[in-house]
């Protein structure tokens, strides 16, 4: 069953096509999916960021009373009365 290829090919050509094959099945399987998953990722992460509005995050109530409230040059008023508290127990 089968044929001898020794007599049809010399051991470096076996080799060469040996390494020729190995190439394109790992090509073929591994590098290909990987580089589909990439693609696509990165697809969904730029479609995401188009579809963003940044008048709409920005504008929105929350954003206003965290700016304020974190600002100082704005005269906000702070809930920290600054003062320090000596605790004997502590070592």
């Amino acid at each position: 069953f089968g044929k001898n290829i020794s007599s049809g090919m010399s051991i470096p050509q076996r080799s060469l096509l040996l390494s020729a094959l190995s190439a394109f099945v790992i090509i073929w399987k591994c590098l290909a999916p990987f580089v589909v998953v990439v693609v696509v990722s990165s697809l969904m992460i730029v479609s995401h960021s188009i579809m963003r509005d940044p008048k709409h995050i920005e504008s929105s109530n929350e954003f206003r009373r965290r700016g304020a409230a974190d600002s100082d040059e704005e005269g906000g008023v702070s809930d920290d009365s600054g003062e320090l508290v000596e605790r004997g127990d502590v070592i």
